[in-house]
């Protein structure tokens, strides 16, 4: 194999395109593949060193780099779950024209995925949504399932009547582009719908969502931002592949592929945009409800304020009146008090009948005076009496948009 070359006249038995893959990097053979096919030293050293997504031509080869992100697991129905994310890094090796016969990639974890990818410093942890609490997830920085693309494109090229085995291998590699742009678009649409789960529970239960329901959106956010960089940058790479040499027949599938990922594109950036305002929409129902408790407190001081000032205004007439009829006045001459009601037979009896008729008619008129101050202040209670209604019913939806809404 390493030292031997193929016939110039095939053999009709023989496929007219050799796929060779690594499914990790051993530097010996990429080494002795270099030496076999002529593959440029600039190329090699971009796949050990993981370089970022590009497409380059070195002599007679195309070489190809993607950071390639997928969804870990089946997409939860619903967004029920949160998001889990992994990252593999994909290069390839196109023999150019006039052969078109060789291609040899090269799968292996993506180094960098653990660095760019926000939340990974704090936690190899995802966010347990129906219990709340952080949960180890191994799934996210382990290298399992970072070689599903190759059992994808497999099952293209065993798949009857397949073009793939009809064409040469610049279509192959457009196949592994298109394979990576699709799981990108799968990565989308879970985010979409997760992100409306985490708006559908904020209508719901208002201020009263999970501890961490606001730090999953925070932390969306961000990778949703690593996810579009990722994805333009695919985009790039899927335009410098339209050369000359490469796009005879393949023109229609690299406007699909472009149309693909401007629309990812996109999508990252109205959801971003909706995470945005859906944390703003928290904040202002939080600011809300932390208004009314203040307003609450407010009031009760307000009512404390009100009794005690009423009931040491009813007391403070009884108060003169036992401070004068206590006092101690006598006439010098008869050595009697000089204060007439001290002197009749039933003056103690006529004061508390006084006192008891003065006391009914004060509290009567302080009852009314606070039923009088509860009624106006009745309707801005009425106002923040459910301020865990739903967002639609103030205006502040956060809906998705008709194209979003439709590719779901």
């Amino acid at each position: 194999f390493f030292f031997g070359h193929r016939p110039s006249a095939r053999a009709q038995s023989l496929p007219s395109v050799r796929w060779v893959h690594m499914p990790s990097l051993d530097l010996t053979l990429l080494l002795s593949l270099t030496v076999k096919y002529s593959l440029h030293p600039l190329g090699v050293e971009d796949v050990m060193e993981q370089c970022r997504t590009k497409v380059d031509r070195y002599g007679e080869h195309f070489f190809a780099a993607v950071e390639h992100i997928y969804l870990v697991g089946a997409p939860a129905p619903g967004g029920s779950q949160p998001v889990r994310v992994q990252g593999s890094h994909i290069s390839a090796f196109c023999s150019g024209p006039p052969n078109l016969d060789t291609l040899v990639t090269v799968s292996q974890p993506d180094r960098s995925f653990r660095e760019d990818w926000p939340g990974s410093a704090t936690s190899s942890a995802c966010l347990d949504n129906v219990s709340g609490t952080f949960t180890a997830a191994s799934a996210f920085f382990s290298s399992e399932g970072h070689d599903e693309w190759v059992a994808r494109l497999r099952r293209r090229i065993e798949a009857p009547l397949s073009r793939i085995r009809e064409r040469r291998a610049h279509f192959l590699l457009l196949q592994v582009i298109d394979i990576c742009a699709d799981e990108l678009v799968v990565v989308m649409h879970a985010y979409t719908a997760r992100v409306s789960r985490l708006e559908e529970d904020l209508q719901v239960e208002g201020i009263g969502v999970s501890a961490d329901w606001l730090e999953e959106l925070s932390l969306i956010r961000l990778q949703l931002a690593v996810v579009a960089r990722r994805a333009r940058g695919l985009l790039r790479a899927s335009r410098q592949l339209n050369t000359p040499d490469m796009r005879d027949d393949l023109t229609g599938y690299l406007r699909d592929i472009a149309d693909h990922l401007d629309e990812a594109v996109d999508d990252t950036g109205i959801l971003v945009e909706k995470c945005g305002a859906i944390i703003n929409s928290y904040e202002r129902l939080l600011e809300r409800e932390q208004d009314r408790a203040r307003q609450l407190a407010g009031d009760r001081l307000n009512n404390t304020l009100f009794v005690l000032t009423v009931i040491t205004t009813v007391l403070m007439p009884l108060q003169l009146a036992a401070g004068v009829y206590g006092m101690n006045f006598e006439d010098s001459s008869t050595g009697k008090p000089s204060i007439p009601e001290l002197t009749s037979a039933r003056g103690y009896l006529w004061f508390w009948i006084g006192s008891a008729c003065y006391l009914l008619i004060s509290f009567i008129f302080a009852a009314w005076l606070f039923s009088r101050n509860y009624k106006a202040s009745k309707p801005h209670q009425l106002l923040d009496k459910a301020p865990w209604a739903p967002l639609g019913a103030r205006g502040l939806e956060v809906g998705l948009p008709p194209r979003l809404t439709a590719r779901r």
